[in-house]
């Protein structure tokens, strides 16, 4: 592998770490606890449908059914 490819790999697993890292904080701040977030951050689930759901109230045991 080249260095260029090296350096490109590196980036995008950086990139990839900061984007989960950021979306575990955005679960958490929505309510979710640690592990419950952990999962959501890296399963794909819609950040905004979490945030639609529970800006309408709805319980976070009934989220991560939903959402999962």
């Amino acid at each position: 592998m080249s260095v260029s490819a090296q350096q490109s790999f590196h980036t995008d697993e950086v990139e990839e770490t900061r984007v989960a890292r950021w979306r575990y904080e955005q679960f958490k701040s929505l309510g979710f606890e640690a592990e419950d977030a952990f999962v959501l951050s890296v399963s794909g689930v819609d950040l905004q449908a979490s945030r639609t759901l529970m800006e309408a109230g709805c319980s976070v045991p009934l989220a991560l059914r939903i959402l999962l």
